[in-house]
């Protein structure tokens, strides 16, 4: 049976990409040596569950469920907050840009998609839900807490963006890395 590596995000504007960006550039022109492999501009999200290798029938019924969990919830904000890092600042693996989910909306939608997931055989994730958009992965650890410091003490603009719809993405493994494309999207219910 087919397997397709799959996982559930939430897309970005392209103002939050601009943002991104540029705190991207700003970090690979301030530390050209680092060893990290920053993400390209369309390869920007918010990861809500990877799932790695699916089967098919398991992707129709995420599919499924999927739309059936967007269908309960109101489109809502999110907004660019502050700069963070996994899993320590002494030794950095992941940048990320968090989100300001002030409506708490994002984190009920992040907990019922986990659930559904679960019931399809996926392991809930055991750490509490970040919302967030990962910018690099630090390839040298012990070498970047200097890039780790600039990179928390950074203020970035509080960008507003409107979710209005889930996503599921499939992540296709090439020479030159991952590709991801859009496979399935689900609408969410009007905003209030």
């Amino acid at each position: 049976m087919e397997e397709r590596r799959i996982f559930v995000a939430i897309d970005i504007s392209e103002q939050v990409r601009a943002v991104c960006d540029g705190h991207i550039d700003y970090l690979r022109n301030k530390f050209p040596d680092a060893r990290v492999s920053w993400e390209t501009t369309e390869k920007l999200h918010i990861t809500m569950k990877f799932l790695g290798n699916t089967s098919s029938d398991v992707f129709d019924a995420l599919q499924s469920s999927v739309a059936e969990i967007a269908a309960k919830h109101r489109a809502f904000r999110l907004r660019l907050s502050r700069t963070g890092l996994f899993p320590r600042e002494s030794r950095p693996r992941v940048l990320w840009i968090g989100l300001d989910d002030r409506p708490q909306a994002v984190t009920p939608l992040y907990s019922e998609l986990d659930s559904v997931c679960e019931g399809l055989g996926y392991p809930k994730e055991p750490r509490a839900f970040r919302p967030h958009i990962t910018i690099g992965r630090v390839r040298d650890p012990d070498e970047a807490s200097e890039l780790a410091a600039i990179h928390l003490k950074t203020k970035i603009e509080p960008v507003e963006f409107e979710v209005n719809e889930i996503v599921i993405c499939e992540s296709t493994l090439q020479t030159t890395g991952s590709v991801y494309s859009v496979i399935s999207t689900a609408r969410l219910g009007p905003s209030i």
